[in-house]
């Protein structure tokens, strides 16, 4: 009768220990991320390790963070999988930093690479983005949902199979719409993010570059009472097909010493017949200047052109085109600012306007 009590008792434990472990490991797969981990494909999923940027997005989406978080890339990674951040609880105290160490992402997926879903204060930085697919809708990164206080820093996105441009392709976007940049809704896709010292190039043969180098579209309800202020500098553009930078419907960003240039095309690259450094549209300024400052735009359509060429060349070339942008009485700053800017190397067949 003992031994039976005995049994009946460590088989009651054991129940109760296996419960508790599985408490205790539930709690562990769904615990606020916090602290150092690693995007690592030498390692399975688990601890502190994440097989693939997936993984890791998966589990800060799911969970959210309790305290600051470092990531580090430890491999490059080949995926057709978006990488996608819509978590919602990071603050100023609560930031996310992944560095790429200079790493490779291979992305051969459906438009952006690393889409910002309404995800705040993270940094990437020191990452290769390079988009592998040949869709004329591809990006690197995508800001959307009001993704706001978000760093890129010193990294390179790279499409390396692109041959034809199409409208929904560009570098750096901050827009609703996937895959139409240019539409503009009545939602923020991002305020008080910076991109900084990134380079954006193709290596694909005769690469036409992207339809958009940064394409910037902004808030049609309140652009015109609520900063934006998001700001790109340092950073070197070498491919693009239609416009270097797009600015529509935005408050307060500025465009600071970035290089601007077609110099990885060449006399085979595509590109339009009409070509635009700036567009600059319903702007606003609520509490500082939109401002193009510093910035660099050389070697167009390509470097060593000739300016009586009829093949891939620019009959058109806007330097900075303007239309529709405003201050407010409350901004004490210019509300609108240009200094700077240089243009050298550039064939224009008919008409420039700069």
């Amino acid at each position: 009768m003992k031994q039976n009590y005995i049994l009946t008792t460590w088989k009651n434990f054991c129940k109760a220990g296996v419960f508790a472990l599985a408490l205790f490991g539930a709690s562990v797969a769904n615990a606020q991320l916090s602290g150092s981990y690693t995007i690592n494909s030498g390692s399975a999923t688990g601890g502190t390790n994440y097989a693939n940027w997936a993984d890791f997005a998966t589990a800060i989406n799911a969970n959210g963070v309790s305290g600051a978080v470092t990531v580090t890339v430890l491999t490059d990674i080949t995926t057709s999988t978006q990488t996608v951040l819509s978590f919602t609880n990071a603050s100023s105290t609560k930031t996310i930093t992944i560095d790429g160490n200079g790493k490779v992402l291979n992305y051969g997926g459906s438009y952006e690479a690393i889409s910002f879903t309404g995800a705040d204060y993270v940094t990437i930085k020191n990452l290769t983005i390079k988009n592998t697919n040949s869709s004329t809708s591809g990006a690197g990164i995508r800001f959307s949902s009001g993704s706001d206080y978000n760093t890129i820093d010193n990294s390179t996105i790279e499409f390396t199979t692109m041959t034809s441009a199409g409208s929904g392709a560009a570098y750096i976007i901050f827009s609703q719409s996937q895959g139409s940049p240019s539409s503009a809704t009545s939602t923020s896709p991002g305020r008080y993010n910076t991109v900084s010292n990134c380079t954006m190039k193709t290596s694909g043969a005769n690469a036409a570059g992207p339809y958009y180098g940064i394409a910037v579209t902004g808030n049609t309800s309140t652009y015109s009472s609520t900063a934006d202020n998001n700001t790109f500098t340092n950073n070197s553009i070498q491919n693009f097909y239609y416009y270097g930078i797009y600015n529509y419907y935005t408050n307060g960003n500025q465009f600071i010493g970035n290089d601007i240039s077609r110099s990885n095309a060449n006399s085979s690259s595509a590109i339009s017949t009409s070509l635009y450094g700036i567009y600059s549209y319903y702007t606003y300024s609520t509490n500082r200047s939109t401002t193009y400052k510093n910035n660099n735009f050389h070697d167009l359509p390509y470097a060593s052109a000739s300016s009586s060429s009829t093949t891939n060349y620019i009959a058109y070339f806007y330097g900075l085109y303007a239309y529709y942008n405003y201050g407010n009485t409350s901004n004490t700053n210019i509300p609108f600012l240009v200094e700077g800017n240089t243009f050298k190397n550039i064939m224009v067949y008919y008409y420039s306007y700069t």
